[in-house]
């Protein structure tokens, strides 16, 4: 409970004992200036013990602290701060009960004291002395309620680990002891802690104890964590901690993704190429890719893979028909984006072979030579993909393939849909 004892600026009292004097041309006169006192009271005393030895919790103006007595008994310290004021000597803190028995009646000279409560509500009140060692303000008597903070205590993580390609956004936290306003924190060796949220709560009577058992449904902000040794911290308000191991990580080293997919042909350069197929777009054509991924992070994976593609085009200049089949493949570097539990980027590129076949066909001679060339080529493309199930993928993209022949250069767009898997 935090409390602000407030005493009003500019009091003025005459020819009162204790208080300051000075002179001035015009007489003598006595002032009395009030102070400023802020005291904040936090005090939680703990009801167990987890780990005994000495532990301290401390919180800005109020801590409290807990030991073991030679019995092995848990006793408790609250610490009381307040602010100091300038030209105090000495402070007597006076705290009774509710009954209005005087509890403690201590003087100290620093502003704050140790106490030893047990939980129950009470009242106190301040007495500044002066540097003469005289009584100037004394606060009213103020409420004071000593809480009793709970120790969390978790039974069971649900999942134990989070493995991040199941896209998983929620974790069920059961355990005892979980206050309404407790802060659950995931927390890894560096120092870096993400809050979750709630999503729900459900509580259930204890069997055999006063404590009451709980069960908190939390949300994972999936796209800040990444893969790592965590702890899953539970803070209730009073200060007291429990925390389990929490693994976050993937479940299969490597990734693998086959795709199978429509993808037409769209010429683009040299002019060669384009005005021999000049028809615009190719309808026939089709595109298989496998990706292996082999080093993982929280959104991007990275790895290589292989392409087969296969068009056919139709075209020719004049009398002459020319029908060409383009089969292209070979090895690319892949890379994968997540942009959510279920979206990604999809970028390959890399070099390939281009194996062609022409077949000539004149309206005045009949029948004409056929060709057969094998030239390097070079392959990229980007695709969006979307996680239907658990295996199964969609993407939809675009991709550009160029072939080097001897005189030319032959460029074109294939946009695709693709439909595939990936363990």
């Amino acid at each position: 409970m935090a409390t602000e004892l407030l005493f009003p600026k500019g009091l003025f009292m005459k020819n009162s004992p204790g208080c300051l004097v000075s002179d001035s041309i015009r007489g003598r006169s006595v002032t009395l200036v009030a102070f400023l006192v802020l005291l904040r009271l936090h005090l939680f005393p703990v009801p167990v013990l987890a780990v005994p030895g000495y532990t301290d919790i401390s919180g800005g103006h109020s801590s409290f602290s807990f030991s073991l007595d030679e019995r092995g008994e848990p006793r408790y310290t609250q610490h009381l701060i307040w602010e100091a004021v300038d030209h105090v000597l000495r402070y007597r803190v006076e705290i009774a009960n509710g009954r209005g028995d005087i509890l403690l009646d201590e003087y100290v000279e620093i502003p704050s004291l140790e106490v030893q409560l047990s939980p129950g509500r009470y009242r106190y009140r301040i007495t500044l002395y002066n540097l003469l060692g005289r009584p100037d303000l004394q606060t009213s008597w103020r409420p004071l309620e000593v809480l009793r903070a709970r120790q969390p205590q978790i039974t069971e993580v649900q999942p134990a680990r989070l493995f991040l390609e199941q896209g998983q956004s929620q974790i069920l936290l059961r355990g005892e002891d979980l206050e309404e306003d407790l802060l659950v924190t995931l927390e890894n060796d560096q120092g870096r802690a993400i809050a979750l949220d709630q999503e729900a709560r459900e509580y259930f009577e204890g069997d055999s104890s006063s404590a009451v058992r709980e069960e908190i449904r939390l949300l994972l902000p999936l796209d800040r964590i990444s893969p790592g040794e965590y702890r899953l911290v539970v803070k209730n308000p009073g200060g007291l901690v429990q925390s389990v191991p929490f693994p976050v990580g993937y479940q299969k080293p490597f990734d693998f993704a086959l795709s199978l997919g429509w993808s037409p042909v769209i010429p683009l350069f040299d002019s060669w190429f384009t005005d021999l197929w000049s028809d615009g777009a190719y309808p026939l054509g089709l595109t298989v890719q496998g990706d292996l991924y082999v080093h993982k992070s929280r959104r991007n994976f990275f790895g290589i893979g292989f392409h087969c593609s296969l068009a056919s085009l139709g075209g020719g200049q004049g009398d002459a028909d020319l029908q060409a089949m383009l089969f292209v493949s070979g090895l690319h570097g892949s890379w994968m984006y997540r942009l959510n539990p279920r979206m990604a980027l999809v970028g390959r590129l890399g070099p390939g072979l281009a194996y062609t076949t022409m077949n000539f066909d004149y309206s005045k001679a009949g029948e004409g030579p056929s060709m057969e060339t094998l030239d390097p080529a070079l392959f990229g493309g980007t695709f969006l993909s979307f996680r239907l199930s658990r295996t199964v993928r969609l993407q939809a993209g675009v991709q550009i393939q160029a072939v080097f022949y001897d005189q030319q250069t032959a460029g074109f767009i294939s946009p695709g849909i693709h439909g595939g898997v990936h363990f």
